[in-house]
This record gives C-alpha cells, structure tokens and sequence, in this order.
C-alpha cells in the first residue's frame, strides 16, 4: 500500500441510495466500484465521521472490507500473510471535535443529540429516528456506553432474512469499525482539521464579483445560476448558513428531493462539494477529493454547479495561499472514472463486491503475489507526483508515469481475478442486483488534478487539464 488516501464524496451520508434496505441503487454500486478501484492501487479510504457513521455506502462498504479480511485471516497459513492483513489500512478514520478526548462514538452521538433548529442534524441512513428524538438519544448512549442495541430501535428495524435489521448490522459495524481503528496507531483518530473551513468558501463566494467571478464561471455555468446562488445564499443567516444544514432543510421544506424546484437541489450540490472538499483536508496530508454527482442522474445543472464549486475551492485555496505563502496543494490528484452498465461492455464479468474484496485481501496475504503488487504501488505514485510536479514547473511529462500505470495494469491483470485491462484502462465492475456497473480509469484520469470524477469526466477534464 501507499500513504495516499481517496475521499470520495460519493461516501457522503446525504447521497440518496434508495430507502428500501433491498434497493441497490446505481449510487451505492458508484461508490464501491470507485472504492475497490482505489485499494488495487494501494490507495487508502479516507472516512470523516459524518460519513463513518451516517452513510449506508460506507457503512455498507466497512462491513464488506471488514468481513472480507475477517474471512481472508481464517483462511490464510502464512504467519507473514496474517501480519500484512493485520497492518494493512485500507480504512482511515478521523473525527471532527472540539475535545481533544472525545471519540468516535462521542462524536456520533453529538450528532444524535443535535435536536434543535438549524443545528439538528438530519439523520440520512438512521433516518427511521431522525424525527425521534427519545430513540436518537437512546441510539447516543448505547454507541458511548458500547451497550447493547437499543430494543427500542430494534423494534421498529426492519429484519432480513437472518432476522437482523439494517439499522442493527450497521450498528454492529460501527463496533467493528471501532475495534479495526483500535487495533493499529493511526487508523482512527482526532481530525487535524481544515485550513480553509465552509464559512471561508461561502463567504469568498459571496464577495466574488466582476473578472473574480468571470474566471471562476469560466464557460461552465451560466450567469443567472450563479447569481442565483449568491443571492440565495447572502439571504441565509449567518448563523445558519456557515454548516451545509440550512440547504438540506430548504430542499426538505421544498418537498424533498423529487419535488422542490430543481434550483434547490443545485444549491444543496454547492454547498456539499464545498463542504466535502473541508471534510477530506480535515483528513490529513496526502488526500485525494473525488468529487462527483451522481453519476447515474444525468443532471447536467448539477454537473455544471460541481464543476463550478471545485473551481471556486481552487480560486480561493489558490488566494488563501498566497496570503499566507503556503506550499501549494500538494494532495495526490484524484482518478476521474468513467462510469457505465458493466453489461454495456462486451465479456465483462461483473462480480460480487465480496468476492472483489476478498481477492485484494488474497493478494496482501500472498508471499509471493503481494511484494510485486506492493512495489508497483510504491512506484507508481512516485511516478504521478513527479510528472505533477514537473508540469507546475512548465515542464512536459516523460513517459515514466505512462510506463508506471501500464505496468501496474499488466500485473493487475496478472494476479487479479475479476479485474479487466483493455487499450490502457482499468475496469473495476461491480455487480449487484439489477446493477452491474463499472468504472473505467485510464491514465488520462489518473493524472488529471482536476478533483472532478462523474459521468462528465471526459469534456470536463480537457477544459481542466488541456
């Protein structure tokens, strides 16, 4: 593995992925196909507590990473390979809080406890509760207390097979969870927080006028929208609208997501992307924002107010440094996937999220597999950041970075079951029920600074990166 770390905001607990507990949705298989594509190159999944806790990606996610080490450590009879999964760390955990002795659950039950106006945290994968305020303080103390689930919350959980809700396993993965960053320094800890926070992103977006303005619009967005924006933001107050709070409840109060005026939810993917892009620079050096609407809405306003926010966080990251004569933003560049039906593509075999992550664990485990997987790893990102940081110089990259990432690939294909390598790219596909998609990165994406990862990527990145 490397020290670099993805945050996709395709993890985010306010991304819709069906409220039926049996509803795979393209956004859930969006965020998994994004992650097993991160941890083949060695990456690691940064996760801020909002998402930890709240998100049914991640939370279903952690399980599958988890139970799929679990299964791998029984399986596995070389004491070296058992050392390796027990060192790994495809999971990095981080909390936001005031108490430099508050934990991960303090911190989810802060959250549980936010009952009041603007502040009341809107519980998206707890949302049975959300409007309970006696089972969220209930949920609160059996997470501080590492108690039993509350039967409360049991009652109202709806069982699957097995007889265990959704709402119970996730609960037993947030123990897990707890445990996995217990076990290893560094894999849980106390956010070092962001240098730039939400109020300066909304406050620089409210003063933006005149060539400011133009260059951040760019030609991406149209001038209505973004006045739009500016107007109805400068309305908030401004005690309510420094948190991204205030615009999930303007598209509640709208009439939901399917309802309100579309202008709303573009609002709502403003603030979200700024407020993402904190989350991940809470996380420490060495991340990566993957940055997306979902992929599978096709919403070309919301794609044009995410690539407008990531241009403002560069225009302002760039302004604030300059100020303050900081290093420029040195996190490893994100990988732009292409995303689509894996049965679009001709003989690709989607698999199991399961059966994926049980051969990335395979892998680590393997004596002889895993030293050359770990190599390739290693050089590749030395090889990306090289060639980033010869073009900041004005410098055209060399081909090493080309021959990094097709290296990578032909091992890859080599010792990987259920991972495809076709013209230079790499196809992580997922298969779920009803959905079978997959995402295509090749070495275009994974060099492209761009922040940006969506269905768009393509024209997108050439007017980023060009």
């Amino acid at each position: 593995m490397t020290d670099s770390m993805a945050v996709p905001s395709s993890f985010d607990s306010t991304r819709y992925t069906g409220d039926d507990p049996e509803d795979h949705h393209p956004n859930l298989v969006q965020a998994q196909a994004e992650a097993v594509t991160n941890l083949l190159l060695g990456r690691s999944l940064g996760l801020p507590n909002t998402y930890a806790f709240d998100s049914r990606t991640a939370l279903s996610l952690t399980a599958a990473v988890l139970g799929s080490r679990a299964a791998v450590l029984e399986s596995t009879g070389s004491p070296n390979g058992k050392q390796r999964l027990r060192d790994a760390n495809p999971l990095i955990l981080r909390w936001y809080t005031a108490d430099p002795e508050a934990d991960f659950f303090a911190c989810c039950a802060d959250q549980l406890r936010r009952l009041e106006g603007q502040r009341r945290f809107i519980l998206s994968f707890w949302k049975p509760i959300d409007r309970n305020d006696e089972l969220r303080l209930e949920l609160a103390d059996a997470l501080t207390k590492r108690t039993a689930f509350p039967a409360a919350i049991k009652a109202i959980d709806r069982p699957g097979p097995d007889g265990i809700g959704e709402m119970e396993r996730a609960f037993t993965t947030l123990l897990q969870l707890d445990q996995y960053c217990a076990e290893r320094p560094g894999r849980g800890g106390v956010s070092p927080g962001a240098k730039t926070t939400l109020a300066n992103y909304v406050t620089g977006f409210e003063q933006l006028a005149g060539e400011e303005l133009e260059t951040v619009m760019g030609t991406g967005i149209d001038i209505d929208t973004v006045m739009h924006l500016q107007e109805s933001v400068r309305e908030q107050a401004p005690e309510d609208k420094f948190n991204r709070g205030w615009a999930h409840h303007e598209v509640d109060r709208g009439g939901g997501e399917d309802n309100c005026d579309p202008f709303l939810v573009q609002q709502r993917q403003l603030i979200d992307t700024l407020y993402n892009k904190v989350l991940a620079d809470s996380l420490g050096q060495n991340h990566t924002l993957l940055s997306s609407v979902p992929r599978s809405v096709g919403n070309e306003k919301l794609e044009q107010v995410n690539a407008f926010a990531l241009d403002l966080i560069r225009y302002i990251q760039g302004r604030r440094q300059e100020e303050e004569a900081a290093p420029r933003f040195s996190g490893t560049p994100d990988m732009s996937e292409l995303f689509r039906r894996a049965s679009s593509v001709p003989d690709l075999q989607p698999a199991p999220l399961a059966i994926l992550l049980k051969a990335y664990w395979e892998l680590i485990a393997d004596d002889d597999r895993w030293p050359a997987w770990q190599e390739s790893c290693q050089h590749l990102e030395k090889s990306l950041h090289r060639a980033l940081d010869l073009k900041e110089a004005g410098r055209n990259g060399d081909a090493q970075l080309s021959d990094a990432w097709l290296g990578h690939l032909t091992l890859l294909e080599e010792k990987m079951p259920h991972i495809t390598v076709r013209d230079g790219k790499l196809y992580a596909s997922v298969d779920q029920p009803g959905e079978d998609h997959c995402t295509m990165t090749g070495l275009y994406e994974f060099y492209a600074d761009s922040l940006a990862a969506a269905e768009y990527v393509d024209h997108y990145l050439r007017r980023a990166v060009g």
